[in-house]
């Protein structure tokens, strides 16, 4: 009978370790950049504007790990003329939004930031005022795009070599992305002027760490 404590504490210990180390992983899985197939730059001459989870659930979004009207409206602003120049150059434009629909997902992302971006919400479209209306739309449930096989498709479809990316946050999905297209050898420009992040300070060395492997930082003095 004394027994039958001990038994029941591990047991409870187990399943807490377990869960523990689910959500670690799911953890890991989320704001891990992905590795891909090496590009053949001589067949990808073109360049595409990215527009990075510029939805309603976050550009709107108050309190932690907002970013201030301000300073949406100005990233706004920059994203509209990023966009009109690339049509003027005919360089396709393509949207990317976060959406979660798994048990996991969902959890990690309303531990780590907050109910926003989960399935079902009605703020997952991109912000009205950014004038991207018939660009490609692509969801991702991670913080890499290129975890989305669909976005990748794409950029082979249209021979793109070279990324521009704009969008939130730049100390998650952006530099993620970035990363990813990095892996993969991608040419990779942050247009930091379209570019949100809660986090400025880290958001320093995460551009530090992009330009270290190649990246460029439009603007960048």
């Amino acid at each position: 009978m004394t027994s039958f404590p001990i038994i029941f504490v591990l047991a409870i210990a187990a399943i807490v370790v377990a869960f523990l180390a689910y959500v670690a992983i799911g953890i890991y899985r989320m704001i891990t950049p992905t590795r891909g197939r090496k590009i053949d730059h001589a067949a990808r001459p073109g360049s595409a504007l990215v527009i990075i989870d510029m939805q309603d659930d976050f550009t709107n979004k108050r309190g932690k790990n907002g970013f201030g009207d301000a300073a949406v409206a100005s990233a706004i602003d920059t994203v509209n003329r990023h966009i009109e120049m690339a049509r003027s150059q005919n360089i396709p434009v393509a949207v990317i939004r976060q959406v979660q629909y798994e048990p996991i997902a969902i959890l990690v992302t309303k531990l780590l930031a907050g109910p926003e971006g989960l399935a079902g919400s009605p703020g997952l479209g991109l912000d009205p005022r950014i004038d991207a209306s018939a660009a490609p739309d692509f969801e991702k449930s991670r913080a890499d795009a290129f975890s989305n096989k669909k976005f990748e498709a794409w950029l082979a479809e249209n021979h793109i070599g070279q990324l521009k990316l704009v969008g939130l946050d730049g100390c998650y999905c952006v530099q993620a992305t970035a990363h990813g297209a990095l892996n993969r050898g991608y040419a990779v420009e942050i247009l930091q002027d379209g570019v949100l992040t809660a986090f400025p300070a880290r958001w320093q060395e995460c551009k530090m760490q992009l330009q270290a492997r190649g990246a460029a930082i439009a603007g960048e003095t």
